[in-house]
């Protein structure tokens, strides 16, 4: 909670007019008392509407071990559907989302998974940031029957409800849209509407903090004896820096729908520890790769709009020598919404509201 407040603090710094020098300021926050700085014949704006959404959400994680022979463990969380509502006001965007068991309720025999997590994020014309948070407890291992020495098929799959993980992110990303024909609020939250198809490139940086623990093991008991040992750690600890490019581009047709993808690949340094169920702890320094994918959908009207989009982000590198891990979040999202008139409130516009 302490980093949640912390990010609040930080992000309501950099949007305090007067915080930061001018010319960031109407890179983030655009001055909507001046002509638009954009190709308006490629853009509609609806920065000055009140956008509310009605959202359906499913998130995903998985934490994947494999060694230098071919074995891989593949564990994944068993989530449900979330539902909630969200909120869009030029650079402020919120979002809640929570559980609903009558209308989606995961599969017992595949353990518990409990989910939590929060994000902040500025999304103007050139210039993309973000701060999340995500945490995730109870997995269990998918390829249970294909690994398991002396398996016939049928046998349950391991569930380790003491295992959880935790995430925590920054991202800045600068995009190139040169001529100002692309927009990222009309592809995530169709604050705007992109009228023709334009994309751009994307350049950026990210750093990663992440924690993996279990009360054992990762690898299961029967099958000790088949990784080498530096899998058999109960505690990680693993710090990414990192640098991508890649390009997004958004298909417009029929003047009001729309297919948006974005493919973004990455560079990165790790900086792991690794502790064993002994409580001795082994460092090592690795390079390692990123790969975000986006798609998405929808139509997008002048009051009304609604979208699906997915997102699949994964960080790979070396664990050690002879160990590999993989971290995958996957999330999809849905939502239907309409447009209201802004707020003519005079006190919120030192905050570019």
């Amino acid at each position: 909670m302490k980093w949640i407040a912390c990010s609040l603090f930080l992000l309501s710094g950099i949007v305090a007019q007067g915080q930061v020098h001018e010319r960031v300021r109407v890179l983030l926050l655009e001055d909507t008392t001046t002509p638009p700085k954009y190709d308006t014949s490629y853009v509609k704006s609806y920065r000055n509407n009140v956008v509310v959404s009605l959202v359906t959400a499913y998130a995903d994680a998985s934490i994947d071990l494999s060694d230098t022979n071919g074995h891989e463990l593949a564990y994944t969380t068993n989530n449900a559907e979330r539902y909630g509502f969200g909120l869009n006001y030029k650079w402020l965007s919120a979002e809640f989302t929570f559980g609903v068991p009558l209308l989606d309720a995961p599969d017992p025999a595949l353990g518990k998974t409990t989910s939590r997590g929060f994000g902040l994020g500025m999304t103007g014309r050139r210039i993309w940031a973000r701060l999340g948070w995500s945490e995730h407890s109870g997995f269990y291992l998918e390829n249970t029957r294909e690994i398991l020495p002396g398996s016939d098929g049928t046998d349950p799959l391991i569930v380790r409800r003491d295992l959880e993980d935790r995430h925590f992110v920054g991202t800045f990303d600068y995009a190139f849209n040169f001529k100002r024909r692309y927009s990222q609020n009309a592809t995530l939250y169709q604050m705007e509407r992109q009228k023709r198809s334009a994309g751009t490139l994307i350049a950026g940086a990210s750093i990663w903090n992440t924690r993996i623990r279990a009360d054992s093991s990762l690898v299961p008991f029967a099958l000790l004896d088949t990784f080498p040992s530096e899998a058999r750690f109960t505690e990680l600890r693993r710090w990414i820096v990192g640098t991508n490019i890649g390009y997004t581009h958004t298909f417009s047709f029929w003047k009001k729908g729309f297919i948006n993808a974005a493919v973004v690949p990455g560079f990165s340094v790790q900086f792991l520890r690794l502790q064993s169920a002994e409580g001795v702890g082994t460092d090592h320094t690795t390079p390692g790769g990123s790969l975000a994918i986006r798609m998405g959908a929808g139509f997008n009207g002048d009051r009304w709009y609604t979208a699906l989009t997915m997102n699949v982000l994964v960080h790979s590198g070396m664990a050690s020598e002879a160990v590999q891990l993989s971290l995958m979040q996957a999330w999809a999202r849905f939502a239907i919404g309409i447009r209201f008139p802004g707020p003519n409130w005079h006190r919120l516009e030192r905050w570019g509201l």
